[in-house]
């Protein structure tokens, strides 16, 4: 009976290969951790300076673009001087083209903004003119030929505004949005 039963006696030193193998086990997972949150913070950070550079972007094609529109109809052209007005104190603005208003090429850089929330945004435009939905088709009456319109109405330009902005980090952004000026 001796024999089935006997038990190891000599025990000492297990307790610290389980403490070793514990250690071991709980290293690995600290340092698969802390891998985790550094990739995770670059994500992030690459996430808020592309966001920095999308949002400036935008609002340079969706903002500033129509307005400036507006005001260089309104003036028909900007003329031979500066920038019409400031927009914000660290983004210098560059108008390349004054009668960008009836751009119908599309060819080129229009405005270029510097330092635009450490970006810089190139936009240019391009305007298509036409009848108001609606105005004006011209119909035959009859066999007399004499023309009939459908309705009245005004013109339209309409702008396709395309902006690229370039930030930190590589980050690029474009953003093409539309501007309906009604005549």
């Amino acid at each position: 009976m001796n024999r089935h039963h006997q038990r190891l006696h000599n025990e000492n030193g297990s307790a610290l290969v389980i403490v070793v193998l514990i250690l071991a086990v709980v290293t690995v997972i600290g340092v698969l951790a802390t891998r985790t949150a550094t990739i995770e913070l670059q994500v992030a950070s690459h996430d808020k300076l592309h966001k920095m550079t999308w949002y400036a972007t935008e609002a340079v094609c969706d903002g500033l673009m129509p307005e400036l529109i507006e005001q260089n109809i309104e003036n028909r052209d900007f003329g031979a001087e500066a920038t019409p007005f400031n927009f914000g104190n660290s983004a210098d603005l560059f108008i390349h083209k004054t009668d960008f208003w009836e751009n119908m090429v599309g060819v080129g850089t229009d405005v270029e903004m510097e330092e635009l929330s450490e970006s810089n945004v190139t936009a240019c435009t391009y305007c298509t003119v036409g009848p108001l939905p609606g105005s004006g088709d011209n119909m035959n009456e009859g066999y007399a030929g004499r023309g009939k319109t459908s309705a009245k109405g005004g013109t339209q330009r309409v702008y396709t505004i395309s902006g690229l902005g370039r930030g930190p980090a590589n980050s690029q952004a474009r953003v093409v949005t539309g501007w309906r000026h009604v005549i």
